[in-house]
């Protein structure tokens, strides 16, 4: 006989999402993943942000991110500039 799991058989420990096309498109929110970001830190699951973008820090893309209503700092934010600059030190 196959068992049967439900969501609460597997709790969400974390979250790991791009950015462009899943919190937002170009300047525009995604008004489904903004409710799930703030939902998400509502409840305290840790989240982070991952992009091959290069053309802001991650402290841009993180005011980026709060202005579009979706708690987030640059510590949050990994780009490929703060990757190199992990690689570095």
């Amino acid at each position: 006989m196959q068992q049967r799991y439900s969501r609460a058989d597997f709790p969400i420990r974390g979250i790991i999402s791009d950015l462009d096309g899943v919190a937002y498109r170009d300047d525009h929110p995604i008004p489904a993943s903004v409710q799930a970001f703030q939902a998400w830190h509502e409840r305290g699951v840790p989240y982070a942000f991952v992009t091959n973008n290069s053309t802001k820090s991650a402290a841009q893309f993180a005011a980026k991110l709060n202005g579009m209503g979706i708690p987030a700092t640059a510590a949050q934010v990994l780009n490929t500039i703060s990757a190199v600059t992990l690689l570095l030190q």
